[in-house]
């Protein structure tokens, strides 16, 4: 009896070990599809800012995937909006601009997403995107919230996070 209850103890741990699931590391990088650049296809997510000529997007699952967890992923969705230059000061006008602000973005992304992604400073394996700051204010839409985007060369860079 004792043998038998041993062996069912063993086999019950071996079935909970975590060497059968993947690390949190490699849980939290979910696969890469490849970014969008239909501008009217964000439009269903976002009001593109005045003057946008082009953009490239994708969606993530946010944080640790867990398949053990029923429900729906929440996702972030992040973008490069290319602004056209001479529509700057009308995207001013619609967009408050603040002082100075940062993102962190997976390599992956902004490899995928922004020119020159590899000039980028680096900080705990992400990339970081620095510069003016604008108010996205009522620009997000349902299920997505965000609060601001960076300026990032000729375009802006944003997160908006399901809820």
């Amino acid at each position: 009896m004792a043998r038998a209850t041993t062996s069912l103890l063993l086999a019950f741990l071996g079935a909970c070990s975590s060497t059968a699931s993947p690390s949190r590391t490699e849980a939290n990088k979910a696969p890469m599809n490849s970014p969008r650049t239909d501008l009217a296809a964000l439009a269903r997510w976002l009001t593109p800012p005045p003057g946008a000529k082009s953009a490239r997007w994708l969606v993530r699952p946010r944080g640790v995937a867990d398949p053990n967890v029923p429900g729906p992923t929440d996702t972030v969705l992040t973008a490069y909006i290319e602004i056209d230059a001479a529509k700057w000061a009308e995207l001013e006008a619609v967009m408050k601009r603040t002082g100075p602000s940062e993102l962190e973005l997976d390599e992956d992304v902004a490899s995928a997403l922004l020119p020159s992604a590899g000039g980028l400073p680096q900080r705990k394996g992400l990339r970081v995107v620095g510069g003016p700051t604008y108010q996205l204010g009522e620009l997000p839409r349902s299920p997505y919230v965000g609060e601001v985007a960076v300026r990032y060369h000729d375009g802006l860079v944003l997160q908006l996070f399901s809820q």
